[in-house]
This record gives structure tokens, sequence and C-alpha cells, in this order.
């Protein structure tokens, strides 16, 4: 994955080099969990990276913890441990022949999760 990362951003810096100048300023956007603070220029592509963890531990109701014999009372299966890795890829192209957005998003997930199911 670490290869597949590299690639990208040695692509998107050899890439943003071919546009204009004013459209690499640090001003010309703001950042890319704020929408609709711009317009596209016509053409315009837009390339975004995002990456997130997570990790949860032991089960809670509120600001309770609930134990695997609570939850088993409901449920036949009390999860215990969970893992979640995420990368999310995404472009954007404004064309002049549509009002529309052309976007693209791509989702690569890697999960792990323990749980304790109840015997029959």
């Amino acid at each position: 994955m670490r290869q597949v990362t590299l690639f990208l951003s040695i692509f998107f810096i050899i890439y943003s080099s071919q546009l204009s100048a004013d459209s690499l300023m640090p001003t010309d956007h703001a950042p890319i969990g704020v929408m609709g603070d711009h317009t596209h220029k016509v053409d315009e592509w837009m390339f975004s990276y995002r990456y997130g963890h997570m990790e949860m531990d032991g089960n809670r109701d509120g600001t309770s913890s609930v134990s695997v014999a609570e939850i088993h009372q409901d449920f036949m299966i009390a999860p215990l441990k969970m893992t979640m890795e995420m990368h999310m890829f995404g472009s954007m192209l404004y064309r002049k022949i549509s009002p529309i957005f052309c976007r693209s998003l791509c989702r690569l997930f890697k999960s792990s999760y323990e749980c304790i199911f109840l015997g029959i």
C-alpha cells in the first residue's frame, strides 16, 4: 500500500506542475472538508487523498461500560475490538458542456474484528 501511496503522490506532484500557477496557491481553496467555498474553472481538475484510521476496544452505552454478558442478553454476537484503515482517492472535473461536476471516488478499506458468539 505504501508503494501505491508513493506512486500517487508523485503523480499528483508531476501533474500539478501542468496546472496554471494561480490554482496552486494554498489560498485558492479551503481545506478538503469545506464545501462551497469556491467555483471551478472550465476543465479544471481537482484531486484528493484522505486517510483515516480508527480503533475501538470494549463496549459502551453512553458513558457506561457494557459487559459481554449484558450484550448477549439481547444479541447473539458481542464485539470486542475493531481496527479500520481507510484510503480515499477522489477526482473532480468541471466541464463546459454540462453544469454538473464529473466526480469519482475510490475507497479502500482494511478492517479486522474480534467478537464472541453466544453458544446455542
